[in-house]
């Protein structure tokens, strides 16, 4: 319908197909069933294969509490979890309690880096 998505209104415990065109996503919530899963994602490829495509199209699985930037400008009101500019990093050597660090990161100019 061209109108952009609610985020608050998808559920931790849902999954969801979402067909864009070019790209297909399948949204699995945190708490989604186990086993709806993998029918899900055979379900979204099938929805992806029944229409002609570019070439670059995307046909993605997308996990709830993991979406990156170009699924979550499809929706309105998607709230900035983290400050900006912070991005979380896993660090598999540090203690269990301490395995995500947040770096900060800084707006930088292109025409200083290709000097």
């Amino acid at each position: 319908s061209g109108r952009r998505l609610k985020h608050s209104r998808l559920r931790d415990n849902e999954i969801y197909c979402f067909d864009y065109g070019p790209e297909v996503y399948v949204w699995i919530g945190k708490n989604a069933d186990k086993s709806a899963r993998r029918n899900a994602m055979v379900a979204g490829r099938q929805i992806f294969d029944a229409k002609q495509r570019p070439s670059w199209g995307v046909f993605e699985r997308v996990a709830g509490g993991l979406e990156h930037s170009l699924f979550r400008e499809k929706f309105k009101d998607w709230p900035d979890v983290n400050a900006k500019n912070v991005l979380a990093v896993k660090n598999p050597c540090a203690p269990k309690k301490d395995k995500i660090l947040y770096a900060q990161m800084e707006p930088c100019d292109v025409h200083e880096m290709r000097r």
